[in-house]
């Protein structure tokens, strides 16, 4: 027998997987949003199988301060992404 959806029940249990959708959400955009932040000025990034062994152009270009910077400009988008859905996070 199926649950009526109108049912106080399955309100619950949408309003249950939705909340914990939004967490799961919110957790993985600031891990992204930390790694892309900071990443670039790591020894990570200039140490990768690409700059090393990659053509000039595209080590210039991946080590460029211009690069490193929209790369973490990403980041810092991620995070307040994450801080506007945990403003706006449904209870």
């Amino acid at each position: 027998m199926a649950e009526n959806p109108e049912s106080p029940a399955a309100r619950h249990s949408l309003s249950w997987r939705r909340s914990l959708w939004q967490a799961v959400l919110v957790v993985f955009t600031i891990e992204v949003g930390l790694v892309l932040l900071t990443l670039p000025w790591t020894p990570i990034w200039t140490n990768t199988i690409a700059v090393i062994s990659g053509a000039s152009s595209w080590r210039l270009v991946l080590l460029s301060s211009w690069v490193r910077g929209i790369v973490s400009g990403l980041g810092l988008l991620n995070l307040w992404a994450a801080a506007s859905e945990i403003t706006h996070f449904d209870r």
